[in-house]
This record gives structure tokens, C-alpha cells and sequence, in this order.
């Protein structure tokens, strides 16, 4: 029951107690002096069974939430103070990152909600847009974080690319937040829980472009596309980027949007300081503020409230101290409510015709059309026989969003000499029965806990669209994000409320935008198929899959319903395939070298690779042709065609001297065929054949010969490091079995067992424990080319690289590293190492504690975009001390 005590201000004790009239009960002359009612609404396109929208006694309010990046997390702020005081939006218009906060309130999410979202996204990492390192095949990873300049090559020309970012990664976190939202614009964004406009900037045109349906997070990443930093999005014939470089407080279009009040919430940024203007993004953002400002104040000057936070210490893209940004949004919604509510008190007033007049009432009369629980009859009590006419206004307004009414009146009539009050109910039909139809993907006991319609009572539209709201979540929950409720009815004659819940079942894939990549390489990484019910989970590992690929500057996923038939497009911008690379590396005992690739990534549009390498350095070269495909047809088989021509120059080590140098040359060919297991790792076999030499270059300690050698090895690789170098999570595991023998065609037969564990984890962010282990043995005839090595900054701390040779070794090493500095467009870490470890020139010799070695050490690391540059000093128990310089990257 909704129950209203209404007192004047003269507080009089006088109580005027409603009787029960049954509509023909009384035949007394009478006549009617003053008729109330509500006005009328205009009701959203999903609230249009039996809803309350239809009378509403407050103006419509249109939110224009304005630009400003860091400082529209404000915004979210403003929002949840409104809602504290129950003042409700009828329309949102956003630009940039108030398209963001505006689509997500719009989409159903509340303030709390949206604030916990805006928490949880890495903004800082929101603009290194590649794809995530455990969503590659292990042969993507093995060649991520290899290189200082990578150039897409179109016509044998670089590719100069339009922006820093592309902006998929900003896309899957929207698509992933509107996925999951109560209410999705299944024909337009009026669908939406708040009719929601998006504004963006059309380069081709110059003109302002007003989404209004379509992929709502696509518009707005559109919409908050800053130039420069993330790249336009392709739309038809349109290039769109930021709505503020035309509008960027979009207060006519939310006055377009059918409002009485516009409040404007206003994150602006004012003008950078000088020392601000460091890098490109930063200059063209300047450029646009200083071109806003006009447009800016004469948009203000036709808001009827402007909300403006004050945080001065945040420029428009520094997402930091996102409390401070979030309390200051609460703050300036607060100084602003009292006036807010004046407004909207005002509106109201002047939606009615007398709103102050007074009537002197002697009797209150309560009428029920129909039959109706006496704890539904509404009890209307008021304190003096004077009635305002805004509080005869008021009681209609509340009784009639208590939802079970269908129509509500009063008038004022005189009988007999008497000013009678009258009110009118009309309920709504009965629900005697409630039918649901569904396919079955939910159990009933689930969806019936939803349901607040009660059999046996009028229907009640705000509880419907309370149980239709908690439907949508329960589904979304469970990652059925395109279940949509249709065919809602009543049937007023027999009783009977009924709607059909699809789950989303998939009529058709269809994939757009790919010119060389075949459909099949892009629809076998997507795991829906048509006829399965969508899901979100999959749906995201699908176009994590697809990205993942690096095939594609942008992957989308849109949907559409056609006759309640699921549509899915999958929409992707492909880059293109020819690409060239350049990266360095330094280290003391390596010294210089350089790495060059060329690699048309796409072979026959199957995502096949083939790769020039060359590496080169005064004690490096490597040439070599390389074929690798991830995924042979739709099978998870891959295979690997590698020809090379390799020489290095080692030294061989006694007792911290040089003893010797020699050069080892390897030409040869390689195959392999293995089995991805997702994209954990492989399981593979390869033979390689090779010509092998070992050439004099001084001194003594090892052997020369020129030989011809086969070998087989069955290894697994097992790699879930999120990140190369200074993984803070993931493992690492890799094992092999490799032999060699005369049946295979070598001069030499051995076998070698190697395996090697680690894994890493972090706490609090900063501080990374990494434990390894690693082992390996081998035959007594393994030759000298294909012994285990020891040493090095990253291998045993205190001995030389490779200075350690032997046919069986064990090492341990427990690592803790802390993270000292992290800030684009530096990392700097400070670790330590303790090593424990032997190694056997003689596989078979007996193994003794005394074997074994301890080593410890320390080593600041700082990695940037030009690489990395690690420091390291190391001892060991042999006596031994050495420091290790290296710089660049990996390979």
C-alpha cells in the first residue's frame, strides 16, 4: 500500500477522514467546480505496458555531460548525489568521457556501480593498446619485446599510423561494461534504461555527428577518441574523433531530447601550463581547449543549472588520485542541490494551472473502480479542511507511480451546500495467471525468484519494470548478455500477464572489413558458433582470440536483432601485413648487435608468417628464413620451417681468464609439427639438420671439427608470463628429449633430457618472488657443441656467461625483485638472487654436495620504451665476483 500524510503549515489538528464510495452508489445531484489531473508524458519506447510514465507531475531533466577526461570521473560523483535525493534523469547527452559515464548510467548501471568500474580500469595502461601476452601462440610470444621500431609497410613505404593507440583496448573495456549493463539499445539508445545521445566529430565533414543508435560502445570510444592518441573511428564514410572539438558541453542536443531542465555538468580543463605541453596528444588537446573556449560559454549560458567540480591539480588525462576527482564531482553536486531542487520545484509549478490556489474542502471521497485488497485502497489524510491545489497534485502523483493504478483523478464537487473532495482509482486488470516462456538455459526456480508481480492482484508496472530489470541482470550474471525480454502482454479479460524471454541464440556470423585475412582464420579463433546461445565470456575470449592474431588494428563486435533473430558481425580494420623491425641489445660479453626482421605476416590470408632475420654483432650473426603457422586450417596443429646460417664467437673460461676462442658456425634446416594446448604452450617434435664447424680463432680448451649432424626432439613448452621482461605473474616451463643418432644420418650419437621450471607472482603490486629450477642431462658422447652451459647475469651470478660448460648440470634460484618507480615512460626495479647450483663435464661422475656452488647478487634494472638497461653484481662460494652491464632488448 502507498500511503500519504499530507499537513499544511497551519498544523491544525482538524483530520478529514476519506469514506468508501462504490461507483452508482449515489444519485445526489451534484456539481463538479474543479477537475485535477496529471499531465502528460511521454513515456521511453520500453516502458509502454500499463507504466507509470505516462502522468508524471516533475519536469523531464536532461543531464549534458561535458568533456574533460580524468576530471569526468567527477561526474560519476554528480550522479550519485542525484540519486541520493531521488531526482531522477530523463535524458543524457555526453561528450568524450561523458559519453563514457553518461552510456554506462544511461545502460542501467548506477553511480556506485560505475564508480567501482572507473576504479578497477588500468587507465594508466589504457593507450599501450597490443594484445594481451597470454592471449598469443607461443610463437607470437616468443617474439614479443624484441624490438626498439617496428614499421607497417604499404607499398613498399612506411605506414605512418594516425595516432599513438588504436583504441582497442579502450573499446574491450567498454564492449565488455555495456555487455554486462541491465538494458542494451537493441534498435536505438532510446531502448536504454535513459534515452542517451553520443557527440563526436566527423575529420571528413568537420561537422558534429550525434549517435543516437548503433554499437553503443563504439560511439563511445568515438566520441572520446582524442586525436593523436587514439586513431578516428572508421564509420561508413566517416573518420570520428572527440565530440569536444565541436561540443564539448552538449547542451542544445540534450535540449533536442524533449527536456524541461538541462543540468550541465562541466569537467572542462582549462588551458595546460607550459611544462605540460611534453608530447604530441598533449599539444593538439591544448589547441582544442583554446578553440572551445567561445563555444563553450555561450553553450553554458543555456543551462539552467551548471554543476562545475573544482579540482585544479588535475589536468584532463591524469588519472590519478581518482578519489580526490570522484569527491569533488560529490562536493560541487551538493553546493548545487538546494538551487537544483528549486528549479525543479519551479518547473513543476509551471506544468500546472493554479498551482498555489486554495479550496475549502469539508469532505474527503476515496472511489475504487473495481475491486481492489483493502491493503491497496489508498487512505488519504490531511489536517485542514484548506487543500492546496499542487498538494491535490502531489497525492495523484505518488499514488499513481505506486504502479497499480491505471488512471487516477480527483475533482472538487458541491452537494448540498458541501465542497466534497473526490478521488478516482482506477486499477489495473488483475493478474490471475503469469506465464513465461524461455529456452530452458536458466532454471525456473531462478527466474521465478525475480518475479515481484503477485497473482491475484492488479498488475503493477513498476514492480514489472523492477522484475524486468533483476531479469536482465540474472542473465547478465551468468553471461548471457543478449537476452532480451519481447512479446510482453496482458490479457485484460482472461487475467493472464505473459512474456518470452530470448536468451540469445545466434542466427548468423558474418565478419566485415577483411580484405587478405580469410574468413576462416578469423572464425576459427571465435569460439560461438551459429546456433549457440551468445555468451559474453566467450564472446570476449573470441575477440581476444581474433586480436590476438596482430592482424588487426581493431576488432569489434556488433550485434543486431532482426525478427528476433541474433545477428553477430564481427568487424575488424586489418593492418597491413608487411612489417619491419629493428632492435638492439648490449652486453659485456656479447657486446653490440642489431636484429632485423621482414615479415609479411599474412601469408594467403591464413595468418601464416614468413621472416627475413638477420642478426649481426661482432660475435653474432644469424641468418635465417622462418615459416610459422600458428594454426594449420581449423586444427590447433602448428608448424615451424626454419633455414639458418648461424655464428657466434665463444671463449672458453678457466678459472676467470680466458683460456681460448673459438667460432661455431651452424647451417642447416628445421622442422617441426606440434599441438598448441590453447594458448598456454606446445607440444611439438622437430628434426633439425645441420652442417656444424668449430674454428681455431686463439688460444686452447676446446675442440675443432667440422660435422654433420640429425637430431629428433619431443619438447613441451608451457609459457602464461603476462609480460617479457620483469613478468610480474605466469609461469614458465620447458622440457625436451632430444637424440641423435647415425640411423638419422649424424657422424655423432647422444641424447640429451632437459627441463626447466619457473614461475612468478606478485604481491601488493610491487614486490615479485620468483622461484626457478631447471636440470638437464645428456650422454657421455654428447659433443662439445651441445654440452649445458652455466653463467651469467641471468643463468649463475658470479661466473661469466656460458663460462661453465658440462653434460649434466642442476641450478636453483629463488629471486625477489620490487618494483621502485612505474610511470610511463619508465620502470625501474631493484632485485636480488640467490643461485645455488653444479654442473658435470662427466654425466656419469658421481654427484657430491661438495659439487655444488652457492651464488648471490643484486642488480637496478631500468626499462623503457627504448629498452632495457640492468645493472648487476654478483658473488659466488668459488670466490668469484663479476658485475654484468646489458642493455636494449632480448634476443
Amino acid at each position: 500500500m502507498c500511503k500519504l500524510i499530507m499537513s499544511t503549515n497551519f498544523c491544525r489538528l482538524l483530520s478529514i477522514v476519506s469514506c468508501w464510495v462504490i461507483m452508482g452508489s449515489t444519485g445526489t445531484a451534484q456539481t463538479v467546480l474543479y477537475e485535477f489531473s496529471l499531465p502528460r508524458q511521454q513515456c521511453n519506447k520500453h516502458k509502454t505496458l500499463l507504466t507509470p510514465c505516462g502522468n508524471l507531475l516533475r519536469p523531464r531533466i536532461g543531464l549534458a555531460l561535458s568533456g574533460g577526461g580524468a576530471r569526468g570521473i567527477a561526474q560519476i560523483g554528480v550522479l550519485k548525489v542525484l540519486e541520493e535525493h531521488n531526482i531522477p534523469v530523463d535524458a543524457i547527452v555526453g561528450t568524450s568521457i561523458g559519453s563514457i559515464i553518461g552510456g554506462l548510467y544511461a545502460s542501467g548501471y548506477t553511480a556506485d556501480e560505475i564508480w567501482q568500474i572507473a576504479r578497477r580500469i588500468n587507465w594508466s595502461n589504457i593507450i599501450v593498446d597490443q594484445p594481451e601476452r597470454t592471449s598469443l601462440f607461443l610463437s607470437q610470444k616468443q617474439w614479443r619485446g624484441k624490438f626498439l621500431v617496428s614499421v607497417r609497410l604499404k607499398n613498399f613505404s612506411p605506414e605512418i599510423p594516425a595516432a599513438v593507440s588504436p583504441g582497442q583496448k579502450l573499446y574491450d573495456v567498454l564492449s565488455k561494461v555495456i555487455l554486462k549493463a541491465p538494458f542494451h539499445a537493441k534498435e536505438s539508445f532510446n531502448d536504454l534504461k535513459i534515452p542517451f545521445r553520443a557527440v563526436a566529430t566527423d575529420l571528413v565533414t568537420g561537422k558534429k555527428v550525434i549517435f543516437q543508435q548503433g554499437d553503443l560502445a563504439e560511439s563511445m570510444l568515438a566520441s572520446s577518441a582524442i586525436p593523436l592518441l587514439f586513431s578516428p573511428v572508421e564509420k561508413d564514410s566517416s573518420l570520428l574523433v572527440d565530440g569536444g572539438l565541436l561540443d564539448n558541453i552538449p547542451i542544445d542536443e540534450t535540449r533536442r531530447l524533449n527536456v524541461d531542465l538541462v543540468v550541465a555538468v562541466n569537467t572542462t580543463s582549462p588551458l595546460r601550463k607550459p611544462d605540460e605541453l611534453s608530447v604530441p596528444w598533449k599539444i593538439a588537446d591544448q589547441v582544442t581547449t583554446i578553440m572551445q573556449q567561445k563555444q563553450k560559454l555561450a553553450q553554458l549560458q543555456k543551462a539552467d543549472i551548471v554543476i562545475k567540480p573544482e579540482f585544479p591539480d588535475n589536468t584532463n588525462i591524469d588519472f590519478h588520485n581518482l578519489e580526490k576527482v570522484y569527491s569533488a564531482g560529490v562536493q560541487a553536486a551538493r553546493s548545487n542541490l538546494n538551487l537544483l531542487l528549486r528549479r525543479i520545484e519551479q518547473a513543476k509549478l509551471k506544468m500546472l494551472t493554479n498551482p498555489d490556489r486554495n479550496f475549502n474542502v469539508d469532505s474527503v471521497i476515496v472511489i475504487v473502480k473495481g475491486s481492489v485488497p483493502d491493503s491497496l485502497k489508498p487512505r488519504i489524510v490531511h489536517g485542514s479542511k484548506i487543500w492546496r491545489a499542487i498538494e491535490i497534485y502531489d497525492l495523484l502523483n505518488h499514488y499513481f507511480q505506486c504502479g497499480w493504478w491505471n488512471s487516477i483523478r480527483a475533482r472538487l464537487i458541491e452537494n448540498s451546500g458541501k465542497h466534497i473532495l473526490q478521488f478516482v482509482f482506477s486499477p489495473n486488470p488483475v493478474v490471475q495467471t503469469v506465464n513465461i516462456s524461455h529456452g530452458g538455459i536458466l532454471p525456473d526456480s531462478l527466474i521465478n525468484a525475480t518475479l515481484h508481480l503477485k497473482v491475484g492482484l492488479p498488475f503493477n508496472s513498476t514492480l514489472w519494470q523492477r522484475t524486468r530489470e533483476q531479469l536482465f541482470r540474472l542473465y547478465r550474471s551468468k553471461g548471457y548478455s543478449l537476452a532480451t525480454i519481447n512479446n510482453v502482454n496482458l490479457d485484460t479479460l482472461n487475467g493472464i500477464f505473459s512474456f518470452t524471454i530470448h536468451e540469445g541464440k545466434i542466427a548468423n556470423i558474418v565478419v566485415t572489413g577483411n580484405t587478405r585475412t580469410r574468413n576462416m582464420t578469423i572464425l576459427r579463433e571465435f569460439p560461438l558458433k551459429e546456433g549457440d546461445i551468445f555468451n559474453y565470456y566467450f564472446a570476449q575470449r573470441g575477440l581476444r582470440n581474433v586480436y590476438g592474431l596482430g592482424l588487426f588494428n581493431r576488432v569489434q563486435l556488433n550485434y543486431n536483432w532482426h525478427q528476433n533473430q541474433l545477428q553477430l558481425q564481427i568487424k575488424v580494420e586489418e593492418k597491413s601485413p608487411f612489417l619491419l623491425q629493428v632492435g638492439w641489445n648490449y652486453s659485456r660479453e656479447r657486446r653490440f648487435k642489431y636484429l632485423l626482421e621482414l615479415t609479411d605476416e599474412n601469408i594467403l590470408g591464413t595468418g601464416s608468417r614468413l621472416s627475413l632475420i638477420n642478426i649481426y654483432g661482432k660475435r653474432d650473426q644469424l641468418y635465417q628464413l622462418l615459416w610459422q603457422t600458428d594454426r594449420i586450417f581449423r586444427t590447433y596443429l602448428t608448424s615451424t620451417v626454419d633455414l639458418h646460417f648461424h655464428q657466434a664467437n665463444q671463449f672458453i673460461y678457466t678459472k676467470g681468464n680466458i683460456l681460448g676462442e673459438y667460432q661455431e658456425r651452424r647451417s642447416g634446416v628445421r622442422f617441426s609439427i606440434g599441438q598448441q594446448v590453447q594458448r598456454l604452450g606446445t607440444i611439438s617434435a622437430e628434426i633439425t639438420i645441420e652442417a656444424i664447424s668449430l674454428r681455431h680463432v686463439s688460444g686452447k680448451g676446446y675442440p675443432t671439427s667440422r660435422t654433420h649432424q640429425a637430431k629428433i626432439r619431443l619438447q613441451s613448452i608451457v609459457d602464461s608470463l603476462d609480460k617479457i621482461p620483469f613478468p610480474s605473474r605466469g609461469k614458465y616451463h620447458h622440457f625436451y628429449y632430444e637424440a641423435s643418432s647415425e640411423f638419422l644420418g649424424s657422424e655423432v650419437s647422444f641424447f640429451k633430457l632437459y627441463s626447466s621450471m619457473e614461475t612468478y607472482f606478485t604481491l601488493e603490486h610491487i614486490f615479485t618472488f620468483h622461484p626457478k629450477i631447471a636440470w638437464g642431462t645428456s650422454d657421455i658422447t654428447t659433443p662439445f657443441q651441445e654440452m649445458f652451459h652455466l653463467g651469467g647475469a641471468n643463468s649463475f651470478y658470479g661466473w661469466y656467461e656460458r663460462e661453465k660448460l658440462g653434460r649434466r648440470f642442476f641450478l636453483a634460484s629463488i629471486e625477489g625483485r620490487l618494483l621502485l618507480h612505474k610511470s610511463l615512460p619508465l620502470n625501474i626495479y631493484w632485485g636480488m638472487r640467490y643461485d645455488v647450483g653444479a654442473i658435470w663435464e662427466n654425466s656419469l661422475q658421481e654427484i657430491n654436495w661438495s659439487d655444488f656452488v652457492q651464488g648471490y647478487g643484486t642488480y637496478l634494472a631500468f626499462d623503457s620504451f627504448a629498452g632495457l638497461i640492468s645493472i648487476h653484481y654478483g658473488e659466488n662460494t668459488t670466490g668469484r665476483k663479476e658485475y654484468y652491464l646489458t642493455a636494449g632488448f632480448h634476443f
